[in-house]
């Protein structure tokens, strides 16, 4: 019994809603056809053509400027993403010079290295050689004469070699 009130009660809401898209479809129907109902004027009907007309043209005047906008954006994103790319070859060239610069500086230290290293033992070779120098110069003074013995004898060798060669001429 309850299953019967049950479907009794399903049957009358569908009743209902189809009654009421009955209703509002012939409702609909019938203004619209009311909208070409040939006693309305006619500047009516050319009245609702231009402002359909007129919404065309808005829309495609829309659309315009939607698409101008989005190419303008696209451009700036071009001019962007170019802008960006050439700043990030200056900045790669710079890094390229910065090493090159830095090479170059580091070749010059390890030359000037190289030469400090050089004249630190060729300094060193003279002060070890001198030491030998004069070492061997204070053996060979005990064994010769000294310099002030040999400056007095080239001196009477000149005062002697003076006076005969005017004697003689």
């Amino acid at each position: 019994m309850k299953a019967k009130c049950w479907q009794k009660g399903m049957a009358g809401l569908l009743a209902g809603v189809m009654s009421f898209g009955i209703v509002s479809t012939t409702i609909t129907t019938t203004a619209y056809a009311a909208s070409f109902d040939t006693s309305s004027s006619w500047s009516a009907r050319e009245n609702r053509d231009s402002s359909i007309e007129a919404e065309n043209r808005r829309h495609e005047r829309r659309q315009r400027e939607i698409q101008e906008r989005y190419e303008r954006e696209r451009q700036t994103e071009r001019d962007i993403k170019k802008q960006r790319e050439r700043q990030e070859k200056i900045d790669k060239e710079r890094r390229e010079e910065e090493a090159r610069h830095n090479q170059r500086m580091e070749e010059i230290r390890r030359q000037q290295q190289r030469e400090d290293q050089i004249r630190r033992d060729r300094d060193r070779y003279e002060r070890e050689n001198a030491h030998r120098r004069h070492d061997s110069d204070s053996s060979d003074s005990d064994k010769g004469h000294s310099q002030g013995e040999v400056n007095t004898a080239a001196i009477v060798g000149a005062v002697i070699g003076a006076i005969i060669g005017r004697a003689t001429a």
